[in-house]
């Protein structure tokens, strides 16, 4: 199971279950994580246990840490390959005529989007998939056009991994944050003069 409520990686939350993993993937590519804190700079908060707590706070990258987060986006794409990767082998096993995709989610190739929220890696995922499937719909970009987060996403795709690319979603939506209740808000009427 992937550690989120949405399909992005990830919630907060869900992240922490991958703990383990993290510090496995730290010993296996650093030989420990003194190695790797030697190597990056940077100092991981640690489990009173000695384990190293998963970074959760991506966004805030600075000269201090920017090491410890791309070793972090890393493990990710190393995980989240291996994660999907045994369950597309399973499908292709049962059926090796069709191409396996998943829903990648609107914080894929988005760069704005929150730190809760970190979005799939092309690349890490075109180690499993045989199409990325990035979703448009409901960009909450604070770029003047949609439209540009959209080409920013296929571009960064094609700049990623040669994996043909599929808009699982597009448009704009007029959630407002509730369970999809009905409503007269702003962003239906914005949903109405989309097209």
């Amino acid at each position: 199971t992937m550690p989120t409520t949405t399909p992005s990686w990830c919630n907060v939350e869900g992240m922490q279950k991958f703990q383990k993993h993290w510090n496995e993937w730290i010993t296996d590519n650093y030989g420990s994580i003194e190695a790797a804190e030697k190597e990056w700079g940077y100092i991981l908060e640690r489990e009173p246990n000695g384990e190293a707590k998963v970074i959760v706070h991506v966004r805030n990258v600075n000269d201090t840490n920017r090491n410890a987060i791309i070793a972090h986006r890393r493990w990710i794409c190393d995980i989240s390959a291996e994660i999907y990767g045994r369950v597309v082998d399973d499908l292709h096993d049962v059926d090796a005529n069709h191409l396996v995709s998943s829903r990648m989610g609107m914080y894929t190739g988005w760069p704005t989007s929150d730190h809760v929220n970190v979005g799939w890696e092309y690349s890490g995922l075109a180690a499993a998939l045989d199409v990325m499937g990035p979703e448009g719909y409901g960009y909450y970009s604070k770029w003047k056009d949609d439209f540009e987060a959209a080409v920013f996403s296929v571009l960064y795709s094609r700049y990623s991994c040669e994996k043909p690319l599929i808009w699982f979603e597009f448009g704009k939506d007029g959630w407002s944050g509730s369970n999809f209740e009905a409503n007269d808000s702003k962003e239906i009427v914005a949903q109405g003069e989309y097209a």
